[in-house]
């Protein structure tokens, strides 16, 4: 994870520009424009306000982090290893998991797709929600 996502990620409440920089890509203006409309959607439905975060709160998160970093319980090899289908969408600006994590793993997989979006950061579900939306229903029709 990059430094750019640890400081806007530890604000205990974020702005706009925070969420550009946390799930889009800031340079790219197309990016820019799908944050702006995720953003006008997600905010017509909740308060954001009323979940702000802690520092405890961000404490489990690392706690997690840290076992996954670890891999205790091989978690690697045994996501290489199962033969239930996993589809991973990534975008290629993704400064909290960048996509190129994922090729070491998805390459030994046997049922595993990878969809990586141009232009697009941690968030690419917000940046595309519809078409995110279709390959997921698409990935579970034909993948069970």
């Amino acid at each position: 994870m990059s430094r750019l996502f640890w400081d806007a990620a530890l604000k205990p409440i974020n702005d706009f520009e925070d969420e550009v920089v946390l799930f889009f890509e800031p340079k790219s203006e197309r990016s820019r424009a799908a944050a702006k409309a995720s953003h006008e959607r997600i905010h017509k439905k909740l308060d954001v306000k009323k979940i702000p975060s802690t520092m405890d709160v961000f404490q489990v998160y690392f706690a997690g982090g840290d076992g996954f970093r670890e891999d205790i319980l091989n978690f690697r090899e045994q996501l290489k290893k199962t033969k239930t289908p996993v589809l991973v969408i990534s975008g290629d600006h993704d400064i909290s998991f960048a996509v190129e994590n994922w090729y070491p793993v998805i390459n030994h997989m046997v049922n595993a797709q990878l969809i990586v979006y141009s232009e697009t950061g941690h968030g690419p579900q917000h940046q595309y929600p519809e078409l995110t939306t279709k390959y997921i229903i698409n990935f579970v029709k034909y993948m069970h």
